[in-house]
């Protein structure tokens, strides 16, 4: 995995969901969260204002952690990895033909030799290998010897995955359509470890157990170690599946999440790989959902959902919608008029779907407050205007063509509010928009470090 890119992801997705956190320090394999009791706390008593200052606060505190992020000799190695792979694809025995990218590295089992990479071709040489699959590269750009390494050891579980597709191929004289098929070995555990100059810099785990043959497995775990910082997740199916994460630095939690669902995974597995559903057959086996994502060891955003329900209206909304184009006449002058009527109405049912079935609020989980709950609200935010000639006139030299702007129809977009204990209502755009100034500046320092 390209951990580069991990690392910016990881940062973004905490401060553009403004969730997360630290939480739990028992047990590195164990986060959760109690997500009614969450959702039922009393709100704070800070204005929106206060609060807005606040928040500002912990989101620079999270971005100050992680700034050291960009500066580790690993990051930096990865990605020089991964710009290696963009000049020169290694050639990997089949089924695969090529490795892209760092993460296929990890997808591969049943694949062994040792790759050098070679300054003068700017190409990779093979060597056998019976044990690993093994890639040798320069550390960064501008060192000369190869003085880093990333070998991957995989044990295959024996489960497989066959992907099938439709594909032509030439003869007699014809085009002819012939069913294609890839059979991928699902690797038990993977070990990969990253060394620069012969020191362990990052070490990569994962483990996975299957049951009954499924593609899916019942439990996996991976777990990550770099330079202080560890990153792991787990996924557990079950009659409620689960998977959780956590990213520290030092034992120090920057980012945590969970997520339980009650869908059942491995009939809806079935379905898609029969290719003979229906999606009231998915619909049906999605149940309820329920998440979390905290910062740091505050800022938290908590759901609940009921996708089968929301999954449904959604559905019912597009047919509706479908229905209604058809009901429509192109060659009325108010066509318009109707267009704009259905624009508006289709935003109140999304509006109202989310509001329905999803469940969402802002809390401080330090505290042990809710700083406000998310809304969607249809909202009327623009206009549709258009030029239409009406009337032309000729001079010595050309014509001159008159036109005028008509007004069509107004548009509608579903937007999200805060709603906060008073019962003030502000949107989440321009709430998490403005007064961010010292927040804005280090943000943008920080995607520049990333700038690759």
């Amino acid at each position: 995995m390209n951990r580069r890119v991990f690392y910016f992801a990881v940062a973004m997705c905490g401060l553009l969901l403004l969730g997360c956190n630290d939480i739990r320090k028992d047990s590195i394999l164990d986060v959760n969260v109690d997500i009614n009791k969450v959702m039922n706390l009393p709100y704070s008593q800070l204005s929106p204002d206060e609060q807005k200052a606040k928040l500002e606060q912990e989101s620079i505190d999270f971005l100050n952690e992680c700034n050291a992020i960009k500066d580790l000799s690993t990051i930096k190695t990865i990605e020089y990895l991964a710009e290696l792979f963009d000049i020169s694809n290694p050639d990997i025995p089949d089924p695969h033909t090529e490795v892209s990218s760092v993460k296929e590295i990890f997808d591969l089992t049943g694949v062994y030799g040792v790759y050098t990479w070679n300054a003068s071709s700017r190409k990779w040489t093979q060597s056998n290998s019976s044990t690993e699959l093994k890639f040798v590269f320069p550390a960064k750009k501008g060192v000369t010897s190869n003085n880093a390494s990333l070998s991957v050891k995989t044990e295959n579980s024996g489960v497989t995955f066959t992907e099938s597709w439709w594909d032509y191929e030439y003869e007699g004289g014809q085009w002819n359509e012939v069913k294609r098929e890839t059979v991928y070995y699902l690797p038990k555990s993977a070990t990969g470890v990253l060394t620069i100059d012969n020191k362990e810099a990052a070490k990569i785990d994962f483990g996975a157990e299957y049951k009954d043959k499924k593609e899916v497995p019942a439990t996996a775990v991976y777990k990550m170690n770099a330079d202080g910082y560890e990153y792991w997740w787990k996924v557990e199916k079950a009659k409620e599946s689960k998977v959780s994460m956590k990213f520290s630095h030092n034992n120090k939690s920057l980012l945590e999440g969970m997520a339980k669902s009650g869908a059942k995974v491995d009939e809806i597995v079935d379905l898609v790989k029969e290719d003979d559903y229906d999606y009231d057959d998915i619909y049906n086996r999605l149940g309820k959902a329920d998440a979390y994502l905290k910062l740091m060891n505050n800022l938290m955003v908590v759901y609940t959902v009921d996708v089968e329900k929301y999954a449904k209206e959604l559905d019912a909304i597009y047919e509706w919608e479908d229905n209604k184009w058809e009901d429509i006449d192109w060659n009325t002058s108010s066509y318009w008029t109707q267009y704009g009527q259905l624009h508006k109405e289709r935003a109140e049912k999304d509006a109202k779907a989310f509001n329905d079935f999803m469940k969402a609020s802002l809390v401080s989980f330090k505290d042990n407050y809710k700083i406000a709950d998310l809304v969607a609200k249809s909202e009327k935010t623009g206009e549709r205007w258009d030029n239409y000639q009406w009337n032309s006139t000729y001079n010595y030299w050309d014509w001159s063509w008159h036109f005028s702007e008509i007004k069509l129809y107004d548009i509608y977009e579903v937007n999200i509010y805060l709603k906060f204990g008073d019962g003030s209502l502000i949107e989440a755009s321009v709430y998490f928009g403005e007064g961010f100034n010292e927040l804005e500046r280090k943000w943008e320092e920080f995607i520049d470090a990333f700038d690759w």
